[in-house]
Formats: C-alpha cells, structure tokens, sequence
C-alpha cells in the first residue's frame, strides 16, 4: 500500500471515531446524579433493617416545671429537649439495672454497659461511645393556651414547687407547661440491641408511668399520658399502669422497697390525685398537732415531730430559750431522718439566737458528699382512660447511705447509724425510747379533745418495725384522708 493510501485511511479513522464511538463516556461532561426519590428510598429502607422505630402521642397532664435548655423554663418552640427526654429513660435503666448481682460491687462494669446503650464520653482508657437509642420530638410552639405560671399553683402544689416560687423569680413565679400539652415522641433503638429489648422494654414503661418530663418529676409534675402507639418490636408499651405487668415486676425486683396507692381516693384526673399525694407528703413533713386545751383555746404546738433543726441548734451551741434541749437527750443522740427524703438541706433560721444559715448533708470521714437525691417517689399513676391514682413508693437505694456521717457546716459531724428510732434493735431501744417519749414527742393526753395522731402513730409503728422513715411515710400514706384533716 503506498504512503498516500495509508495516509488517507488514518484521516478517515480519525475523522469517523467521534461518530462511530458516540457511545463511550465523556470524562469532562457531568453525569446525572441518581434521583432524589430513589436515595431517600433506599435511605429508608436501610434504616428499617438497622433500627427499630416506636412512635408516641403523649399529652402532659400535670403541670411541667422546666424541660428546657434554660434550667427551670421551657424553650418557646420545643419546649422539651429529645436529649432531656433520653436521659430520662437512662436513669430508668441505671434505676432497674444497679441492684443486679451482676453489678454487686462492680459500678464501671455498670457504667460501661449504661454507656453502650446510652452512649457516654470518652475518658482516658476508651474512646466515646455512640448511643444506640435515639429520641427525636414533634411539637407545636408554647402559647397562652397551654402555658400557665407557678404562683397559679401556689395553694395546691406549693409544696413540690417552692423553688419555682423564690422571690428572685417574677411576682407570678415560673412559667410551666400546663395539662394537655399534646407532643409526639420517637424512639429508634439499634437493632444490636435486640437481646436487650425486653430490658428497654421495662426501661421505656418506667419512665412513662412513674417519670416524666422536667424537673420534679420524682414528685408528681411533668406526668403525661399515652394516647396513639406506632410499636416496635419486641416493645410493648402500656396505656395504662397496672402492678401485674411484667414490666412492674422487673422494677420492684431490682429497685422497690415498698408502694401505696390510695384507689379509695380516684379521681378524674391526674392534677387532683397529684394534690392528695402532696398534700400527704407536705402534712407528713410539716404537721403539728392541735387540739384544745383545757382552758377552751385552740392551740398548735410549735415544737416539730422532726429533729433536724434541734440538731443543728444544739451541735452549734444556738438556740433561743424555748428550744433548749431535751432533758436527758444528747445532741448527738437525735437522729436527721429529713436527710433520707434527699440531701444536702439547706436551713435558714428566724430568730437572731439561732444558728447563721448553712447546710446539712452526708459526708463519709469527714468530708461533706454532693448530693443525694431522695428514694422517695411521689406521683399518680394512670389506671383506665379517667382514672388516677395518689401513689408513693420508697426505693431501695435509700441504704447507699445508711453507714454515712450527717454533717452540719461547718465542721460538726454525726456518727451514722441514727436515721430513725429502731426500737427493734437492742442497742438502740434506750435512745429510740427517749426520742418517742411524751418528753420529745407532745402527748395526745396533753389536749382534753385530742383525736388519734395519725402521724405520731406511723413513727412508732415504723420505729418498731424497721426504723425507716420512708416505711413511716408509706404507712401514713396509706392511711391518710385529705377530707379528714
């Protein structure tokens, strides 16, 4: 072939490659990228087969103190945080899990299977770990309809309230989420955790019946109910409580000491249940006795069934002459049960002889500790689609600090051991009989109309029986009547 031939089909090749290879990709042209649709498609299908998914229509129906990024407020336009609500549910798992035999002795062994649920920060031996339990919350902006203030609640709910009352606050005190706030939840749990679903399971009805959302809501405020459930598999969640689900009986196993509920006094909703166990907590802490004398006067007697201010008068050497010391009765002889309802106690006293303000809390070897928050749950649960009921129960972990010192600021310490006058115990029958005597305690003789003591009768019952003073209040509880007072 001569050079000119060869020459011309190499021209030709190279003017027909652009039409005969029309089909092979351009490297500098942009490619369309896959639809929208399609991505958000497969994007949901993964997440069906990596999570389980469980959605919750809720409705508030006791009032909601704080929730929100600024402690003690609600956010405006979510008033509750998903991070809020998750921490809430891990505390129901750390409160159902601690007491296994599994964890006896062993609290990182219990950190770190909380932490692989839960997710946790990274510290010098690990790395963070990533929660495998998400919460994400759908909600309709505060108005006026379903915002009300503290001091609304004053008369009823004062008691549980009292730091939303301060007077730094606003004439009208806090603002808080009113009854009926209507919000949608959603739980997505990691289908690793498939072993763990009938714990979670508990976990998630803990917190529906006996928590709730906010501050205080181990004293009855930020309940809700449960209206519409999307489930999830292997969760069963429960509308309504009822001490025969399995649930119920994971956490009295791990966690309970004892219950009362007061069926006798139902109501139509939760607000009034709620004002019966208040009301009951607040005449257990704070009642004196009356009654009328023999000159026909009314009187009330100052002097209070709890010797927690005695202590700190008489351990600081301040006190006015009307309430010198008990004849007979060391200072370090009375016992601080107010501490086991939850600790530190800040105190502030009136008269210019008492002791300067301070505190008194736990402390171990002389040393004051944080925090302890109180073992007793104040609340209502929910037992038909109307139906309330006032509801107390003590928890176990009270005994954390049944062996620690009681400190009084600022360097006054009392040996561990004297929550409660235990009659039970022989070494402590000469002192538990002091404290019960009529000479520490008002005799009901001391009024010639003076009905039984409710209050004085569940001290000396308890003190014989187990010198618990949260026994002493769930027996009281039991048999209180707010219509009777």
């Amino acid at each position: 072939m001569s050079q000119q031939s060869l020459s011309t089909i190499q021209i030709k090749t190279r003017m027909q490659s652009p039409t005969t290879m029309s089909n092979a990709p351009n490297p500098t042209e942009p490619t369309n990228p896959p639809g929208l649709a399609s991505l958000r498609q497969k994007a949901t299908a993964h997440h069906k087969d990596t999570w389980h998914s469980l959605r919750l229509n809720l409705e508030t129906v006791t009032p909601v103190y704080g929730g929100g990024t600024t402690a003690g407020e609600p956010d405006l336009l979510l008033p509750f945080r998903p991070r809020a609500i998750k921490n809430g549910l891990r505390h129901w798992w750390w409160m159902l899990n601690r007491h296994k035999p599994e964890y006896k002795d062993d609290g990182v062994k219990l950190y770190q299977d909380m932490t692989a649920i839960w997710g946790g920060a990274s510290d010098k031996n690990s790395d963070s770990q990533r929660a495998k339990v998400r919460v994400s919350i759908e909600a309709q902006p505060l108005n006026l309809n379903n915002k009300i203030q503290s001091k609304e609640c004053e008369r009823t709910l004062g008691y549980v309230l009292w730091m939303s009352l301060q007077a730094e606050l606003a004439e009208s005190g806090a603002t808080l989420v009113k009854p009926g706030y209507r919000f949608l939840i959603q739980i997505e749990i990691d289908k690793t955790l498939d072993k763990d679903l009938p714990q979670l399971n508990s976990v998630i009805n803990a917190w529906l019946h006996l928590g709730g959302i906010g501050a205080r809501s181990s004293r009855g405020l930020g309940k809700v109910k449960v209206g519409n459930i999307a489930t999830a598999d292997g969760i069963d969640v429960k509308k309504f409580f009822s001490p025969d689900d399995t649930w119920f009986a994971d956490f009295k196993k791990c966690a309970l000491i004892q219950h009362q509920t007061l069926a006798r006094q139902k109501k139509d909703t939760a607000l009034k249940a709620l004002e019966i166990s208040v009301d009951a907590f607040k005449t257990f802490r704070q009642a004196r006795q009356h009654g009328r004398i023999p000159s026909g006067k009314v009187v009330r007697i100052n002097r209070s069934y709890w010797p927690k201010a005695d202590v700190v008068r008489f351990l600081t050497n301040s006190y006015p002459d009307y309430h010198a010391p008990h004849p007979g009765i060391k200072p370090t002889m009375l016992p601080t049960p107010e501490l086991l309802f939850g600790a530190p106690i800040v105190y502030k006293f009136k008269d210019k002889r008492d002791p300067k303000p301070g505190m008194l809390s736990f402390a171990a070897q002389n040393q004051a500790l944080d925090r302890f928050a109180s073992p007793l749950l104040l609340t209502v649960v929910r037992i038909s689609e109307n139906e309330y009921w006032p509801s107390a129960f003590a928890l176990r972990y009270w005994s954390d600090v049944a062996d620690k010192q009681v400190c009084v600021e600022p360097n006054h310490y009392i040996e561990p051991g004297k929550w409660w006058p235990d009659i039970s115990q022989e070494t402590n029958r000469p002192i538990a009989q002091k404290l019960l005597s009529d000479a520490a305690r008002h005799p009901p003789k001391l009024f010639d109309d003076a009905k039984a003591d409710t209050l004085r009768d569940a001290m000396v019952n308890s003190a014989v029986a187990s010198g618990n003073p949260l026994i002493a209040f769930l027996k009281f509880f039991a048999s209180w009547d707010n219509t009777k007072k």
